[in-house]
């Protein structure tokens, strides 16, 4: 889904000034549905994390460690979303959900 995003957007933003306002405002609502996304995985994955008993600690340290790489990106999604990096962005998000993703496959395993 996050790559089709991006090519969508990529053909938006390829429509030259003055951009018809339907573009316009289309771009950043991709942006916000792809962070929306993002942030709902994120949040479902600290919440599993956070409220399991842990008994395999490896996979619960690479549980943490793939939470901490999705916040982080989650972050850098956020950021260039203010900027208007809209390209950027909606490839932190993506990699922001697959980390989060990841943590919840490793915090199952422990």
């Amino acid at each position: 889904m996050f790559n089709e995003d991006k090519a969508a957007m990529d053909e938006l933003l390829k429509i030259g000034s003055p951009r018809p306002q339907v573009v316009s405002n289309a771009i950043p609502s991709i942006v916000s549905i792809d962070r929306a996304i993002a942030q709902l995985q994120y949040d479902d994955a600290n919440t599993l994390i956070n409220s399991i008993t842990h008994t395999n600690m490896t996979e619960y340290q690479k549980a943490k460690s793939e939470l901490a790489a999705a916040y982080s990106e989650l972050q850098k999604g956020i950021q260039d979303q203010s900027s208007g990096n809209w390209d950027n962005s909606v490839g932190h998000f993506k990699n922001a959900w697959q980390h989060a993703v990841y943590a919840v496959q490793h915090a199952n395993q422990t």
